[in-house]
């Protein structure tokens, strides 16, 4: 009786062994190098960004500081971008971007992922008029600029996602706009920010200001990174994977000029 029903025993296992072995195949035939690494290094990078956006809201729930608002917006909206470009990776990856054959129309999410950098941006700016203006983003002026770049953002939105859900990668076109968009904020960041600290002193305020300039200059990379990928050929070069890494290294910048952890900072000292 044992021995049999050890027989049995090891005759499902190997049924199995070999119905997981059929499928690990299939799988792997139905690997597409070009897309599978671009989308397990997106993932990988927007678990990176979670973390800063998981730190970030933390330390907005103690404090309570617009500055920190912004921060956490405008890092919240960079992470939502990488994930949606790690998402059109799978729909790619599984050929569930295709929504019609005959003929043949694809639906990128790329468009999404420009969209929201874009309104990262809008926080960017909010952010830019709290700590470089007398009274803040909550003036007329500051109100102004915001509902101005706002609906110029809201339009740019409405314009990638016409052109391009539906075609395969983002325009030339569409980067262009993005980057002049972005220049004006984050050029204007960039500059207000090492203005005000060469003004300073040496001390932690004039190194947690330099950190913040340093925030603006990764995000333009991330654009020019980006529109370089599109002019070469738009098939994941170099440029592409470079670009994410900026996107990195401005929320890590942007959270050790405004929240200023011990581990760097010897003193805890925030000026909002």
């Amino acid at each position: 009786m044992f021995p049999c029903y050890l027989y049995k025993v090891d005759k499902i296992c190997h049924r199995m062994i070999c119905i997981l072995k059929y499928n690990f195949d299939s799988f792997l035939g139905m690997v597409n190098p070009d897309v599978l690494f671009p989308m397990i290094y997106e993932f990988s990078i927007y678990a990176g960004c979670l973390l800063m956006v998981i730190i970030i809201g933390q330390r907005y729930r103690e404090r309570k500081k617009p500055v920190i608002k912004y921060m956490f917006y405008f890092s919240f909206f960079m992470s939502l971008a990488i994930l949606l470009a790690a998402f059109s990776r799978v729909l790619r990856y599984t050929e569930l971007w295709i929504i019609q054959i005959y003929p043949e129309v694809k639906l990128e999410f790329l468009a999404f992922t420009i969209c929201f950098i874009a309104i990262g941006n809008i926080f960017m700016l909010a952010f830019c008029l709290e700590v470089f203006t007398k009274k803040g983003v909550k003036s007329t002026v500051g109100i102004a600029f915001l509902t101005v770049y706002s609906v110029l953002i809201a339009g740019f939105c409405v314009y990638s996602i016409w052109t391009g859900l539906f075609v395969v990668d983002l325009t030339e076109m569409i980067w262009g706009i993005a980057i002049v968009l972005s220049l004006f904020v984050y050029g204007w960041t960039m500059v207000a920010a090492l203005a005000l600290a060469f003004k300073l002193e040496k001390g932690p305020d004039r190194v947690g200001t330099l950190f913040i300039s340093i925030s603006p200059i990764s995000i333009m990379m991330v654009f020019v990174m980006f529109f370089l990928d599109r002019m070469f050929g738009g098939n994941f070069t170099v440029f592409y994977y470079i670009g994410w890494v900026f996107v990195i290294i401005s929320m890590f910048f942007m959270y050790l000029g405004v929240i200023r952890p011990k581990w760097v900072f010897k003193e805890r000292k925030i000026e909002n």
